[in-house]
């Protein structure tokens, strides 16, 4: 299983990538699990090392960025 967070505080683009990713996913017959965060800080506050596999992060996000996000990881 591959564990996906998808991290975007627009709810419609988030919900899009995470329907697009399980369509690809499920043809190639990939089970994923995937989480979506409506902000970074939420996502941020709630990540342990290990949680996921890939992590789709928005670049422009109130309070705290993509970049930003990327350099605490």
């Amino acid at each position: 299983m591959i564990r996906i967070a998808i991290v975007d505080d627009e709810l419609v683009i988030a919900n899009n990538v995470s329907k697009i990713t399980q369509i690809h996913a499920d043809k190639l017959n990939i089970p994923v699990s995937i989480t979506v965060y409506n902000s970074g800080r939420k996502f941020l506050n709630q990540y342990n090392i290990g949680d996921y596999d890939v992590i789709f992060l928005d670049i422009d996000m109130p309070n705290i960025g993509g970049f930003e996000i990327a350099e605490k990881l």
